[in-house]
């Protein structure tokens, strides 16, 4: 028997000890994401491009719309202007100009509560790139070429109830998920919804995700997460903030009446699921290493993520949870908060990169394939999250949970049949691909489901940003689609709940179909040989691994020339 797993072998834990590469790691990522953030926040989707002579245009023209970068050392700022992110050089780049006196502040920017005059000053959607001392910065107007390892943090300025929130990376990987998390703008899928809480808009997942063809379409339950139990009316904001165009074919709204002491949760089918006496795991193993179980009993964004690097020849990762077994019950419910990864983001666009000119053809071509062969396909390649249980008969597959996205967890509810589980404890394993989810709290529930009331509404009225009513559009299941072309699109989604009067809401969920298309422009050539190997089993997730163990092999050789050069 091998003893506990140390985390000196975990991946987080080698990139925490290698400064640089935790470094590298933690501004690749980041500037992957904010290439998405700085180019989903203002092109349109058809002038989307990868010249670099009109992407230094378009983005010239974002800073004319307010958008603004700046770089710092110390107590030092400049304003970058046509500001580039190129991945190949894993550099930004831009010209260095004087900061506009709209952007400068008498006072040092803090975590919160940062005051300005909004006469004279335009905090908001800078984008702040602090650098290490030694970096070399040139006279006003010249080009300047910033390598990923001099940029020590990157943050946004965003307003939430009127509070200037400060968010940074820290050179961690961790804490700039929380910005993502924040401004909620910087990935490759699905349309953002936002509900609306008194006079804000707080983000609360995306939409049909994963869903990119319209023979994948399928009945996606989006929890919301209103601030009052007593609503005569709910509002949601659907958004295009990416490069894609977005088909919303349904909207429609599940309320289910609160019963006190009982959380109601809706599987993937749409059926309530009744949580009242959830149980915590008694042991937690990883990838058959016993592991520390805390990260699986509370909701609190520590999570597992499926990174284990103890056994390289297996591309899958899996979770073990086990729980003492009440062998008076038949049925249980699992109870799972998860979500993406955004490394699942990062490989899979590294992946459709591979495409390169060819991609539009290709998309097109998948456009007329089947549901069963793209998901066949995505269970080949280990994309969901498989849950199963330990039986008599051995490990029996209970259900495939389809991507939920990067930037929400979701509660999940998966109802289990015991009958033929072990006689010992109760055995539940999460498997997927390497780094494509993460897992921040696992409990089961072997109550029986207590009879619950939904209600369904259909959208009362829905505007878009152009004035135009659309409510039409979402009401029933017909192919016919809210299109959302453009990045910048919105439609606003008004539910009457005047019946509701009397009853308090316990939980609420909004029922949607739809799919999505990307728009990708590349220019380099196609790969056909490397996309061949794409068609075995688990290649997918292999390569996830690899372009993950490149990057750290990367970093790290860097760690050494510098180790060296001391």
């Amino acid at each position: 028997m091998k003893p506990t797993i140390s985390p000196k072998v975990s991946p987080i834990h080698f990139i925490n000890s290698h400064f640089l590469l935790k470094k590298c790691f933690a501004v690749i990522m980041a500037l992957a994401f904010l290439n998405l953030y700085v180019s989903c926040s203002y092109y349109k989707v058809q002038d989307v491009t990868s010249d670099q002579a009109q992407m230094a245009k378009e983005i010239d023209n974002f800073n004319k719309m307010g958008r603004y970068a700046i770089i710092s050392i110390d107590d030092q700022s400049w304003h970058l202007d046509d500001l580039v992110i190129n991945e190949d050089n894993q550099s930004v780049s831009g010209t260095i100009k004087m900061l506009d006196p709209a952007h400068t502040y008498k006072k040092p920017r803090k975590e919160s509560g940062n005051r300005y005059k909004k006469a004279v000053q335009d905090p908001m959607d800078e984008i702040h790139i602090k650098l290490y001392p030694n970096t070399n910065i040139p006279e006003n107007g010249q080009q300047i070429e910033i390598p990923y390892t001099q940029i020590s943090s990157i943050s946004l300025n965003k307003i939430d109830g009127g509070t200037q929130v400060f968010s940074i990376i820290g050179g961690t990987v961790g804490a700039f998920i929380v910005l993502i998390l924040i401004v909620a703008a910087l990935k490759s899928s699905c349309p953002f919804v936002y509900i609306k809480n008194g006079e804000t808009y707080d983000f609360s997942g995306e939409l049909y995700p994963g869903v990119i063809t319209a023979n994948m379409e399928r009945d996606d339950f989006l929890q919301l997460l209103p601030d009052e139990t007593a609503l005569k009316q709910l509002g949601i904001r659907i958004t295009n903030e990416l490069k894609e165009i977005q088909h919303t074919d349904l909207l429609e709204l599940l309320v289910v009446e609160k019963i006190e002491g009982v959380e109601i949760l809706l599987d993937s089918d749409g059926n309530p699921q009744t949580f009242t006496e959830i149980q915590k795991p008694i042991k937690v193993l990883e990838d058959g290493y016993k592991v520390n179980n805390s990260a699986a009993t509370s909701k609190d964004g520590v999570a597992y993520n499926f990174n284990s690097l103890d056994n390289e020849f297996e591309n899958t990762r899996h979770l073990i949870a086990e729980f003492e077994n009440k062998e008076t019950e038949h049925d249980a419910k699992l109870y799972v908060r998860a979500k993406n990864s955004l490394w699942l983001d990062y490989a899979f666009g590294k992946f459709n990169n591979l495409f390169g000119t060819y991609y539009p053809a290709f998309q097109q071509k998948q456009q007329q394939s089947s549901a069963k062969k793209s998901y066949t396909w995505m269970d080949a390649q280990h994309i969901p999250l498989k849950v199963s249980i330990k039986t008599i008969n051995g490990w029996e597959e209970i259900e495939t949970i389809n991507p939920v996205g990067p930037l929400a967890y979701r509660n999940l509810a998966i109802p289990i049949n015991l009958d033929n589980s072990t006689s010992g404890p109760i055995q539940i394993k999460l498997e997927t691909g390497f780094m494509f989810w993460e897992v921040d709290y696992v409990g089961l529930d072997f109550s029986k489901n207590v009879p619950v009331k939904m209600h369904a509404f259909q959208p009362t009225i829905a505007i878009d940003e152009t004035g135009k009513d659309v409510t039409s559009l979402l009401l029933e299941q017909d192919g016919t689609y809210l299109t959302q072309p453009n990045i910048g699109n919105a439609v606003d989604v008004t539910f009457d709940l005047e019946r509701l009067s009397g009853y308090q809401i316990g939980s609420v969920y909004l029922k949607n179909r739809g799919f999505y298309n990307y728009i990708r422009h590349y220019t380099n050539e196609p790969d056909f040989d490397k996309l061949r190997l794409f068609r075995a089993d688990e290649s997918f997730t292999e390569f996830s691994k690899l372009e993950y163990m490149n990057l750290v092999h990367f970093a790290s050789q860097e760690d050494i020339a510098l180790h060296h050069d001391k």
